[in-house]
């Protein structure tokens, strides 16, 4: 993310709007899709920094299913990020998006600046 987000809610995509490397094409930085060029096993990982006093839930999806879950808080006086990382077997056309969740409470914003940088990555591991 090249600024923070602010004001997120429930359901609310995360689109990563900077990118550095796009091997085929498969980010798309106006929507926050990865969409998989070829069938494979791919490594899927996000980090997130929530600002101070910011909290929420955020689901990694494949197409319209939840594939991961994780809770980011900063509630405390430490600065803290989150980077899960998930192995999910993708076939050409599905796709990948992060988006907060709907089962947790979400209050606050995403940071990021041109320190501390909330960023996505995406990259097949392995053919199937």
């Amino acid at each position: 993310l090249t600024i923070p987000e602010k004001n997120i809610g429930q359901h609310h995509s995360i689109v990563f709007d900077r990118i550095i490397t796009n091997v085929g094409n498969g980010y798309n930085k106006h929507t926050g899709i990865f969409t998989a060029t070829q069938n494979g096993i791919y490594a899927i990982t996000f980090t997130l920094f929530p600002a101070r006093s910011s909290y929420f839930g955020v689901d990694i999806f494949k197409n319209s299913e939840i594939v991961s879950q994780i809770f980011t808080d900063h509630r405390g006086p430490s600065f803290c990020g989150t980077t899960p990382v998930s192995v999910i077997t993708l076939n050409a056309g599905d796709t990948v998006f992060v988006r907060t969740s709907s089962n947790y409470v979400v209050h606050g914003d995403v940071f990021s600046d041109e320190y501390i940088r909330s960023s996505f990555a995406g990259w097949k591991i392995a053919d199937i």
